[in-house]
């Protein structure tokens, strides 16, 4: 009993870690309820293999088949019933998702209990996880299976090496830690806990998040390959010796797992450096906004001493011309600085709203942009700073793309608060597609490591307030869609 509880709680750690460090990839879903297929092939999933094991290492009892038959089908008809009628059926997705982490990791202390060490468990993938992924987290099948197969090939090889050093010093074989419950012993319990743990570690130590996002989002064809490979070398180092393990399978076994954890430490060193610049390409954009920012208060602040002064020689001149009773040249005065003294500002009640505005209203009229506006705003949701960068940069890019065109240069601007959700939207004309590589807009400027980095760094706001952005266009419009 105290073994299937060790057991247990490794599978549960083990799981759990695999979880968090995939939510830490892709944000969370707003509604669970446009995942319902995904939750029904899950259940199915869980249902169809609790009864096979069940019927392969249980009693059998007559009526069991339609006691799990009437299981699922209630299963089934709750799933469709709250993605169709959610207002009458509400689950908290809270209680849904523990429900879930519970069973699956129940079904995979079952499994390891059998099998320390199942080479079609890796391939498959454990095939309830990709599914509980995709339910709770925004991805893709594939990219949700491709983590889970990285994830469990890794920690494989790791069980190779327990099972090759513990074998040789217990003088066991191979077989028996793969077929053979009874030889699971109370360390290998123990052994899965530490491998956590060094997982744990290298997450907090080196943000493996950050790049394995990267890859699982743009080098899908390149994890898959590489994983293909590692796949293989785990399938020869579990089948090279089924009889009682030998110095040469501890040594292969040492040697083939060293050599892979260079290739993951350099291509971990190596993605590491890379997110570490695009992080600095994102602080220049921000620094070069706050440095606009500063020097386009310091010309407001010498533009509104210029009026402050010319307001007074005009006063005096008028006063001079009441005076005088020269009704008319107090006319000519108003009609020739009407302009001056009137520049168009949009007032929302939110400062720092209005000044980015003002600002680049400015730069509108200077290259000629008709710029619409529909704001009724209350709150901003994040932080001033962060609020000026991602705003200033999507101004610059609109104004940007819309100079370029020839025949209608237009940007229209939407914000609003829907109860309490931030919502922006920003419009503007354009003369071409944008160049997309890998989900990422490539500027069309010759030096592409400076520039370019605007709607990367939006992004990243974004990101930050686990916001939706979403990117609309075609050859003639731009959009950008962004709800926090």
């Amino acid at each position: 009993m105290l073994m299937v509880l060790l057991y247990g709680i490794a599978t549960f750690a083990e799981t759990g870690i695999g979880i968090w460090m995939f939510g830490k990839m892709f944000p969370r879903r707003e509604s669970v309820s446009n995942s319902w297929v995904a939750r029904i092939i899950l259940w199915t999933l869980l249902i169809l293999t609790t009864y096979t094991m069940h019927r392969a290492y249980g009693k059998e009892y007559i009526y069991e088949k339609y006691f799990f038959i009437c299981i699922y089908l209630v299963i089934i008809i709750l799933n469709v019933a709250v993605y169709k009628y959610g207002i009458f059926f509400r689950i908290d997705e809270k209680t849904m998702k523990v429900i879930l982490f519970i069973y699956i990791s129940a079904m995979l202390t079952w499994q390891y209990w059998v099998s320390y060490l199942s080479f079609l468990t890796v391939i498959l993938a454990n095939v309830y996880l990709p599914f509980f992924l995709i339910i709770f987290y925004k991805c893709d099948f594939f990219q949700a299976y491709l983590w889970e197969v990285l994830y469990l090939t890794n920690l494989g090889f790791m069980k190779i090496v327990y099972m090759f050093i513990t074998g040789l010093i217990k003088e066991r074989r191979m077989y028996d830690f793969v077929f053979s419950k009874s030889m699971h012993f109370y360390s290998g319990g123990v052994y899965l806990i530490l491998i956590c743990m060094v997982v744990l570690c290298l997450q907090k130590s080196f943000r493996i998040e950050t790049w394995l996002s990267e890859f699982l989002k743009y080098h899908k064809k390149v994890l898959l390959f590489g994983l293909v490979s590692e796949c293989i070398v785990l399938y020869l180092l579990l089948t090279m010796n089924w009889g009682y393990v030998q110095n040469k399978d501890l040594i292969i076994g040492l040697v083939a797992v060293s050599g892979i954890i260079l290739l993951l430490l350099f291509v971990l060193a190596y993605f590491f450096a890379k997110s570490i610049d695009t992080e600095k390409n994102i602080l220049k954009i921000r620094n070069n906004i706050i440095v606009k920012q500063y020097e386009e208060l310091n010309e407001n602040i010498k533009k509104y001493k210029c009026l402050l002064h010319d307001e007074k020689h005009m006063l005096n001149y008028i006063e001079e011309c009441i005076r005088t009773g020269n009704l008319e040249e107090i006319q000519n005065v108003i009609r020739k600085n009407r302009d001056k003294f009137a520049e168009q500002y949009y007032y929302t009640g939110v400062n720092v709203l209005d000044n980015i505005i003002a600002i680049a209203k400015r730069k509108m009229d200077d290259a000629n942009i008709v710029f619409y506006a529909e704001i009724d705003v209350t709150d901003i949701v994040i932080e001033q700073l962060d609020f000026i960068i991602l705003l200033e940069n999507l101004f610059d890019n609109a104004i940007e793309s819309a100079v370029k065109c020839e025949k209608e240069r237009k940007i229209f601007l939407n914000i609003e608060n829907v109860n309490s959700v931030f919502i922006l939207k920003i419009w503007n004309t354009s003369c071409k597609f944008p160049h997309v590589k890998k989900d990422r807009f490539i500027t069309d400027k010759d030096d592409s490591n400076v520039h370019g980095w605007g709607v990367e760094s939006v992004k990243s706001i974004v990101n930050k307030y686990n916001g939706n952005i979403e990117f609309k266009y075609d050859e003639t419009f731009f959009e950008v869609d962004i709800i926090i």
